[in-house]
């Protein structure tokens, strides 16, 4: 009887294969989807945020105690864990050729890491306040940051440079979002306020 407790406490460890998406018709007078997860995993820790790769092989998840973990999107299997950060991240997401990974934190940093082996590529004080968001601008390593002091800036991830601080927002942004031709980008606030900024050639 032990060695069978054991062995199902075994399974309920391993991630869990479930029913895929199924399309179902004839509910509440239309069609629709019916959702159930197709994997689950412990993460071993509140999880704060959570990417899919630009390829969607890998998952980009940020954790309450502070790392971020790259998962297999087929197995769940951990491919990396990243550390560095003080406290928690609160997002993470990938550039659109799948090559570095941003993470923002609580700790007012964000972190730059290569997607191949994990390894940091730089550290940006960034906010004076937690990192709330971030967004890659499609085909390019620019990269769109906001935190609670209500800034947006806008970052080169391969020279580690600031190129702009937008300012507009009047109390913490919390979402951002760019277009899919990387011209225009949507940014969220407690300010009650949808802002759209568009790219502009003028110096």
């Amino acid at each position: 009887k032990a060695a069978a407790a054991a062995a199902a406490a075994d399974e309920d460890d391993r991630p869990r294969k479930k029913r895929r998406w199924k399309e179902r018709g004839g509910e509440g007078g239309g069609g629709g989807a019916s959702l159930a997860p197709e994997l689950s995993a412990d993460l071993g820790d509140d999880a704060m945020c959570a990417r899919f790769s630009p390829d969607g092989g890998k998952m980009l998840v940020g954790l309450l105690d502070a790392s971020v973990r790259v998962i297999h999107r087929d197995s769940l299997k951990v491919h990396l864990t990243l550390y560095g950060h003080k406290l928690p991240v609160l997002c993470v997401g990938a550039s659109s050729d799948g090559t570095i990974c941003a993470s923002g934190s609580a700790d007012k940093s964000v972190k730059l890491w290569g997607l191949d082996f994990g390894d940091m590529h730089r550290s940006l004080r960034a906010h004076t306040e937690p990192v709330t968001a971030l967004a890659w601008v499609p085909r390019t390593h620019y990269l769109f940051t906001a935190g609670k002091d209500r800034l947006i800036k806008l970052w080169d991830a391969d020279t580690y440079q600031l190129i702009h601080a937008l300012r507009g927002h009047h109390a913490e942004v919390w979402s951002l979002a760019v277009s899919r031709d990387g011209g225009l980008l949507a940014s969220a606030s407690r300010d009650r306020s949808l802002r759209l900024w568009s790219r502009s050639d003028e110096q």
